[in-house]
C-alpha cells in the first residue's frame, strides 16, 4: 500500500480513536520482525540450538514446525543450563545489528508529540527498541521499561512490556512457554488484565504488528472488552505482509478478515505493508486539523504538479541527476552508474519520472510498477519498506546487459503541517556485482542524495499546495456568470 495509498476511508477508524482521549498503542512482533530480530519460528528454531536440546539446525527447524512454538520452547528450557543467557542468544543473534524499524520510531515520535502525555506505550516483545527510539534524538531521555505493574504515569515516558523483558545479559518476568502462559492465564487477575482493563475504560486501544496468536492477550482483550463501561474502539491494524499474501489473493479474504475481528470485539484496518501501520500511526495527531489531507491525497498532489509541470520538470529533473551520477562514480569508484527518480502517483503505482541519460516527452509513456513490499521493482519494495535496498540484477526478469545491480531507496517528504510521507524513490544501477561495493559506501551516498530529493520534493509539495490554495480562492472570489449560476 505505502503512505500514497493511505486514505481517509482507512484513517477513519483510528481518527475516532484518536478522539476518545486516552490512546494506549501496543506493538506486537511484527514491529520487532522488521527492525531484524527473529521471528516465531526462528526465535524457536535458535533456542532449541542454544540451549543444546537438539544438535542440528535442520532438525530443530522440523520440531518448530509440527508443533507449537511454546511447546517448542517449553524443551528448550528445561535442557538450558542459563535460560536468561539461551534468551538473549537466540533473541538477540550475533550477525545481526537490530535498529527499530519505522514503527517503532512512528509510535516513539507519537509518545514524544507535544502535550501528548495523553498516549501510552504498551509491547508484546521483549526487546527494548521501542525504548531506543524514544531516545533516539535524546539519548539521556529517561525511560522506563516495566514489566511487572499496571500503574502508569502519564507524566513519565514509559513502555509496559506485558510478556517481560529480554536483554542481552539478563531477563525479567518473561512469559514465553507453555508453562509461562498457562501459569498466567490461570491467574483471575494480573496486571496485564489490568492495565487493558484501564486503557478501554478510559480511552482507545491501537493494536500494530500482532499475529494475535497469544492465548492470554486474547483472554485479556476478551475480558477488559467485555467488561468496559465505554464504547471506546480497539483498533487492530492488520498488513497483508504479515499474512504472506498476495493482492488478489488479500483482497479475496478481506471480507472474512473483517468479519473475523469485529466477531471479537475489534476493529480491522486492513493494509498491505508493516510500515502502513508505522504511516497511519504517524497520522494519528493531525487527524483533525482542518487543513488534513490525507498521505494518498497529498501523493497525487505531489504528482499532479509534475504532470502539470512535466516539459520544465523533465530537463531540470535530468541535469540534477546527471550531476547525481557524476556523485556515484567518483564516490563509488564506479565505472559508470544510473540514477532514477521515482514518483507515486497517489493511486497505487510508481512511476519512472526521470533519469539521467534521457528525456521523456509524454506523461503517458512513462513506465509504471506497482508500488509495495512485494513488487518486483526494487525502488518500489525500498518505497513499501522505507528502507534503503540492495540486490544484483543478474537473473532477474529486469536485468540488462549494462548493469549488474541496483539500489535504492524511499525519498520523503516533508509538509509544513503534516507528517512526514514517502512519496518517491531513487534507483542506482551500478555495473558490478553489489558485493564489489563497500555497503556503508552505497548507503552513505544513497543517503545524502535521497536527502537531497526530499528537500526537492518538499520544496515543489509546497508549491502544489500553495498553488491549489490559490486556485480554489480565485474560484470563490470569481464571480458567477448566468451560465454558470444555472
Amino acid at each position: 500500500m505505502t503512505a500514497s495509498e493511505i486514505d481517509d476511508r482507512i484513517l477513519s477508524p483510528v481518527k475516532r480513536a484518536y478522539g476518545c482521549g486516552l490512546v494506549t498503542v501496543l506493538l506486537g512482533a511484527g514491529a520487532s520482525i522488521t527492525s531484524g530480530l527473529p521471528n516465531w519460528e526462528e526465535f524457536a528454531t535458535s533456542l532449541l540450538l542454544h540451549s543444546k536440546a537438539v544438535s542440528s539446525r535442520p532438525l530443530a527447524e522440523h520440531m518448530v514446525s509440527r508443533q507449537d512454538a511454546l511447546l517448542v520452547a517449553e524443551a528448550a528450557k528445561a535442557a538450558s543450563d542459563d535460560w536468561p543467557a539461551t534468551l538473549g542468544s537466540a533473541l538477540y543473534p550475533s550477525n545481526v545489528e537490530a535498529g527499530y524499524s519505522p514503527l517503532h520510531l512512528a509510535a516513539a515520535n507519537l509518545r514524544l508529540t507535544p502535550g501528548a502525555a495523553r498516549i501510552k506505550l504498551a509491547t508484546l516483545n521483549f526487546d527494548v527498541l521501542l525504548e531506543d527510539a524514544l531516545t533516539d534524538d535524546e539519548p539521556d531521555r529517561n525511560v522506563t521499561s516495566i514489566f511487572d505493574s499496571a500503574l502508569t504515569d502519564p507524566n513519565e515516558l514509559e513502555v509496559h512490556h506485558l510478556h517481560g523483558v529480554v536483554l542481552e545479559d539478563g531477563c525479567f518476568d518473561v512469559v514465553l512457554t507453555l508453562t509461562d502462559y498457562t501459569g498466567i492465564l490461570g491467574t483471575p487477575a494480573t496486571w496485564q488484565l489490568d492495565y487493558l482493563r484501564h486503557s478501554v475504560d478510559n480511552g482507545a486501544l491501537v493494536i500494530a504488528g500482532t499475529s494475535y496468536r497469544d492465548p492470554d492477550l486474547r483472554q485479556w482483550l476478551h475480558l477488559a472488552l467485555r467488561s468496559r463501561s465505554t464504547s471506546h474502539p480497539a483498533v487492530v491494524l492488520l498488513a497483508r505482509e504479515a499474512f504472506e499474501l498476495d493482492k488478489p489473493s488479500w483482497s479475496d479474504v478481506r471480507e472474512a478478515l473483517t468479519r473475523q475481528w469485529r466477531s471479537i470485539g475489534l476493529v480491522p484496518v486492513l493494509l498491505h505493508d508493516h510500515v502502513d501501520a508505522a504511516q497511519v500511526i504517524r497520522e494519528l495527531p493531525y487527524l483533525e486539523m482542518d487543513s488534513y489531507v490525507s498521505p494518498r491525497d497529498r501523493s497525487a498532489r505531489l504528482w499532479a504538479h509534475h504532470e502539470e509541470s512535466f516539459p520544465v520538470r523533465q530537463e531540470e529533473d535530468s541535469r540534477a541527476l546527471m550531476q547525481d551520477v557524476d556523485t556515484v562514480r567518483s564516490r563509488l569508484g564506479a565505472s559508470d552508474a544510473n540514477v532514477t527518480l521515482w514518483l507515486a502517483d497517489g493511486q497505487g503505482q510508481l512511476v519512472q519520472y526521470a533519469s539521467h541519460d534521457r528525456l521523456f516527452h509524454d506523461v503517458s509513456g512513462l513506465r509504471r510498477v506497482p508500488v509495495g513490499h512485494d513488487s518486483a521493482w526494487i525502488a518500489a519494495q525500498a518505497l513499501g519498506r522505507e528502507q534503503p535496498m540492495a540486490d544484483d540484477l543478474s537473473g532477474t526478469e529486469h536485468t540488462t546487459g549494462r548493469w549488474r545491480a541496483v539500489v535504492a531507496a524511499p525519498v520523503t517528504v516533508t509538509p509544513d503541517d503534516m507528517p512526514y510521507f514517502a512519496s518517491g524513490a531513487l534507483s542506482i544501477g551500478l555495473p558490478r556485482a553489489i558485493n564489489d561495493y563497500e555497503p556503508s559506501a552505497w548507503a552513505a551516498v544513497v543517503g545524502e542524495l535521497t536527502e537531497k530529493w526530499g528537500a526537492v520534493l518538499s520544496e515543489r509539495f509546497r508549491t502544489a499546495t500553495t498553488d491549489m490554495a490559490q486556485g480554489l480562492s480565485d474560484d470563490y472570489d470569481h464571480p458567477s456568470s448566468r451560465s454558470e449560476a444555472s
